[in-house]
């Protein structure tokens, strides 16, 4: 029973309105009680009837003023707190850019659940370190990432729609599951990649060089492949319908593309120069 009552001790919300709840019984109570309890003092205006009806008149305006005024005041004082918060979550992360020691990686990440958990998901993480940094299901919407070091990454089910790698290191990152709506991933190194079921619609891929990455179940829809590369990838069962300037000469350099799906004419082109390619 203590530990939950501690924790809305600490709720400073909580504690405000235990002393708003007091403030107003205390406040009903002398008002109830007015006819019934003699005044006791009789000196001076503590006789008089008229100030303690002036008193009791009083106390219920500063109920409703602590009512009114301290909610406004703790609203805008909150947001404030918030905004501060945010903002230092921000420059911790720029204290740290360029930095590329694992130290750095593990402030980066901790700042980065901090602003999510308060709804933050556009973060600027440009040449930020992050090797082998844990970051399952994180929320990075619309963010810059150009030039990051995301070698080893953990990113399963994140959501980085919008966001810009152009130019990051993506070598044995863990894209599994993970939404790039819309990413700008030109100029991206991918060797031995997993994007196992990502979601790459509409993602730029020029000039993107996928290397014996895997890309089973991935989706392409709308996605840019012009000057891509594909070396040695597997894209079972991926779906390159909508996808738009795809070279067949380098799509022939693929691993396998078993159970993919392309527009009619690509697909013929393909299977009439390397049939093998769709073969389990």
């Amino acid at each position: 029973m203590k530990k939950p009552f501690l924790r809305i001790i600490r709720s400073e919300f909580a504690l405000m309105v235990m002393m708003l709840v007091l403030f107003l019984f205390v406040t009903i109570i002398l008002t109830l009680l007015y006819d019934h309890v003699p005044i006791i003092v009789h000196k001076s205006i503590y006789q008089e009837s008229s100030f303690w009806e002036g008193f009791l008149v009083n106390l219920h305006n500063s109920v409703f003023d602590f009512l009114i005024l301290g909610v406004i005041l703790y609203y805008f004082t909150n947001r404030f707190n918030e905004k501060q918060k945010i903002q230092e979550y921000h420059e911790n992360i720029d204290d740290v850019r360029f930095w590329f020691k694992e130290e750095a990686t593990s402030k980066i990440v901790a700042n980065i659940s901090r602003l999510n958990k308060r709804g933050v998901t556009k973060i600027n993480l440009s040449k930020c370190y992050l090797k082998d940094a844990y970051l399952k299901e994180v929320l990075l919407i619309n963010s810059e990432l150009m030039g990051a070091v995301l070698q080893g990454a953990r990113l399963r089910g994140a959501q980085l729609d919008g966001s810009d790698f152009k130019g990051a290191k993506l070598e044995k990152a863990d894209f599994r599951g993970a939404s790039l709506n819309e990413a700008k991933m030109r100029y991206i190194f991918c060797e031995e990649t997993i994007f196992i079921g990502a979601n790459l619609t509409n993602t730029d891929l020029r000039q993107a060089r996928l290397m014996n990455s895997d890309f089973k179940s991935a989706i392409f829809k709308g996605a840019d492949f012009k000057g891509a590369e594909f070396d040695n990838s597997s894209f079972v069962k991926a779906n390159f319908i909508g996808a738009r300037n795809i070279d067949i000469n380098n799509i022939l350099k693929a691993k396998t593309l078993v159970s993919s799906k392309f527009e009619h004419h690509i697909e013929v082109e393909i299977k009439k120069l390397k049939p093998e390619l769709f073969i389990p």
